[in-house]
């Protein structure tokens, strides 16, 4: 039996139990079709894969762009600004509620757009974008007013513990109105390179450069997990913490997956995809799928965007 699912075709044998009277079964011809669908594919340990599948989105919802930010906003996933290589873009995407849909909203020149040195993020029913150009925030995704001259170079932007933590390259600041900010002396492990510190179950996590999970309660103190694990992201994906990481050398498109509920204890799977994908992407979770928007601007001069998602209910 083969059939193509997914990204690759899916080779297995199905035996089917039943229960009955076959006493004159043996006397018996049957033919007809016997239509099967694939509900969950499972490594020989018991880890589910078809969930770490990437699947593109094709066409890309919008116009070639690098340097943009990414964030999800009221149910919908924003997509702002960015250069086409030669302009800045000025306008702002965004999704339906599903992320099937997009529509483009142009922004007039004298209105500020975030660039793809800022971090925005979801906090108090707005959208906050934060950087070295100041604190601005939004009530429809669209236009942004100036809340803030604080000027921070941020790594990672989180919301906990109903405050804005802006985690930057030198210390860290906290607010709780994203107008007045305190400096504080976080961790050194939370503040790492982007895409390795989330927020799951009221707690701080990070994966630093060295392998080691910590997991913080208040973003000043932290206590080491595991040590070990690689990975060029750790997210929250399908209700688990989720590291994934380039698995092979070159031109071998596959991703290593580990997965966690409490940080401790982690298990592993392959999936496809590639290192590119993964080192130079702006990554969003929504609508319970991982979205990575990329752009290889810098490796040819016919560039372009894609746009991937992996999905934990892709039947």
């Amino acid at each position: 039996w083969t059939a193509p699912f997914a990204a690759s075709s899916l080779s297995a044998t199905v035996d089917m139990n039943v229960s009955g009277d076959w006493t004159n079964a043996g006397n018996q011809t049957y033919s007809g079709k016997l239509h099967l669908k694939l509900v969950k594919v499972f490594t020989p340990d018991g880890v589910e894969t078809d969930k770490f599948i990437w699947h593109q989105v094709i066409p890309t919802p919008f116009p070639r762009r690098s340097d943009f930010v990414v964030a999800e906003f009221k149910d919908r996933l924003f997509v702002i600004g960015g250069s086409t290589g030669t302009t800045a873009a000025h306008d702002i995407w965004y999704s339906d509620k599903h992320g099937n849909y997009w529509t483009q909203t142009l922004i007039p020149s004298n209105n500020y757009l975030p660039s793809g040195t800022d971090k925005a993020i979801e906090f108090n029913d707005k959208l906050w974008s934060i950087g070295v150009n100041g604190v601005y925030s939004s009530s429809d995704g669209i236009k942004f007013d100036k809340i803030s001259s604080q000027n921070m170079n941020v790594y990672n932007l989180l919301n906990f513990n109903n405050k804005l933590l802006a985690l930057c390259s030198i210390g860290a600041y906290e607010s709780e109105n994203g107008k007045d900010w305190q400096a504080f002396t976080p961790s050194s492990h939370l503040v790492e390179e982007k895409n390795k510190v989330v927020v799951y179950k009221n707690k701080i996590y990070s994966l630093t450069n060295a392998g080691d999970v910590y997991c913080s309660s208040d973003g000043h103190t932290s206590v080491l997990l595991k040590s070990g694990l690689y990975g060029l992201i750790l997210t929250v994906y399908d209700d688990n913490l989720c590291i994934i990481d380039n698995d092979g050398g070159v031109g071998v498109h596959k991703t290593k997956i580990y997965q966690s509920t409490d940080g401790k204890n982690w298990v592993s799977s392959i999936s496809n995809g590639r290192e590119a994908l993964l080192a130079f992407s702006n990554f969003a979770n929504f609508n319970n799928r991982l979205y990575a928007f990329w752009s290889d601007s810098g490796h040819t001069e016919n560039w372009h965007s894609e746009v991937w998602y992996l999905d934990p209910t892709p039947y």
